[in-house]
C-alpha cells in the first residue's frame, strides 16, 4: 500500500501563450517517474500539501522517529 496514489500518465497543456510568446502554446507528456515529479510540482502551484494527498496519514513520520519507535517495540 502507497501513502500516495501516482497518477499513471498525464498531459500537460497550458492555456495561455507558448514560451516565445507566440499562440501556440507548450504541450507536454509525461511517464513513470517524471509523471510524480510534475504532480509535485503542479500541486506546488495549486497550493496543495504532500499530506493532503495521503491516503492515510499513519504513513506521515520522519524515518528517525519511526526507527526508535520500532526498536522500543522489539526491546
Amino acid at each position: 500500500m502507497e501513502a500516495v496514489e501516482d497518477p499513471i500518465a498525464l498531459e500537460i497543456r497550458n492555456l495561455d501563450r507558448g514560451l516565445d510568446l507566440s499562440d501556440i502554446g507548450v504541450r507536454r507528456k509525461a511517464s513513470g517517474f517524471h509523471v510524480r515529479v510534475v504532480q509535485h510540482e503542479c500541486d506546488h502551484l495549486d497550493g496543495i500539501l504532500y499530506p493532503e494527498r495521503m491516503t492515510d496519514l499513519k504513513f506521515l513520520v520522519y524515518e528517525g522517529e519511526m526507527d526508535a519507535f520500532m526498536a522500543g517495540l522489539n526491546s
